[in-house]
């Protein structure tokens, strides 16, 4: 020891070390929190199926559990930046959208975080408030978004902030991924695979909301079955592609003439079913002429058979009453309509 030095003492050392037990009691607290606030958000995400939801349950949490003031999310999905969500906790007001080039783009390099101040931004942000965080969402098969997020009152970013945050933003990546999948499983369970409109099942939960709707409001619908005439006879002549075509074309022809509150499906094979709401007696038989007429505009053999609604129907009355019409049809030559 150098001459003149003087050994701590025993009351010196202890309090040292109370002094790096507090700092390490600190961090130590400082990690639960994180992790509590990331077992909150993983349980808020796993609620969400759509990503919509997902994306404003994970710009909350970026505020209500790890202490940002801003957060604004900007959507990639679609090709362009859209802002999809904004929170601001302190002003409340909105600003105009921070990053974008004049190409639509975000400045962010290659970085997938980016954590500075606001003079180090390419591109400044309008009021930027402290430090800031600047993320990628995506994951190897999509580029999903962006998140911006600022008005922390820490005054800089922790080593530990910046580890929460890449946690934080790889769970919603594996959000939105699932919700997509989700989303597109939705879809593939309630719509035909061919032509995109509802298949039967979908068809008949919305068809039956739709009448419930007509009878509460005192309005008739109309239910009409379109069958394709001759379908097999076209599928053995000119080949199963030619046959996907005319059903492709007769799915366009249902969807050019129904309005917002009407109901199609493609119910089997060859048919198709349209429910045109709010639709009285004296406009069924107009609605179902323009449907044949739009028909035979695509060179399309169709057969149509429509019921109005009366008392005491229920969906699968209906439908009979319809094939009934239907079965006239055809047994009169096809390529015609009656109403009932």
């Amino acid at each position: 020891m150098a001459e003149g030095a003087r050994t701590p003492s025993a009351l010196e050392g202890m309090h040292y070390r109370i002094e790096d037990l507090q700092i390490d009691l600190a961090e130590a607290a400082e990690r639960a929190h994180f992790a509590e606030a990331l077992v909150k958000t993983a349980a808020a995400l796993t609620q969400r199926y759509t990503g919509e939801s997902a994306v404003e349950t994970f710009s909350r949490a970026l505020v209500e559990f790890f202490g940002f003031g801003r957060v604004m999310y900007f959507d990639l999905r679609d090709g362009a930046a859209v802002r999809r969500f904004f929170i601001d906790s302190g002003s409340g007001g909105e600003l105009p959208p921070p990053f974008l080039g004049d190409d639509r783009t975000f400045v962010l390099g290659d970085d997938d975080i980016k954590i500075g101040r606001p003079e180090d931004l390419d591109v400044p942000v309008p009021d930027c408030r402290n430090w800031y965080v600047f993320a990628r969402v995506r994951d190897e098969g999509a580029h999903y978004g962006f998140v911006f997020a600022d008005a922390h009152p820490a005054s800089c970013c922790e080593p530990l902030q910046r580890e929460v945050f890449g946690l934080l933003t790889s769970l919603a990546t594996a959000t939105f991924r699932a919700t997509d999948s989700h989303q597109r499983a939705t879809i593939l369970a309630h719509s035909d695979p061919l032509t995109g409109l509802l298949n039967r099942r979908a068809f008949e939960s919305r068809a039956r909301d739709a009448l419930a709707q007509c009878r509460e409001g005192g309005r008739s619908c109309l239910l009409a079955i379109v069958d394709i005439d001759d379908l097999k006879a076209i599928n053995d002549g000119a080949g199963h592609l030619h046959g996907d075509r005319v059903i492709a074309r007769t799915a366009e022809a249902l969807e050019s003439i129904a309005r917002g509150v009407d109901v199609i499906a493609r119910l089997a094979g060859d048919e198709f079913v349209v429910l045109f709401a709010e639709c009285d007696r004296d406009s069924a038989r107009v609605r179902v002429r323009e449907l044949s007429r739009r028909l035979r505009a695509r060179d399309l053999r169709c057969s149509i058979g429509g019921a109005l609604l009366e008392v005491g129907d229920d969906l699968q009355s209906l439908l009979g009453r319809a094939d009934a019409a239907l079965y006239a049809v055809k047994s009169a030559g096809k390529n015609g309509f009656a109403v009932v």
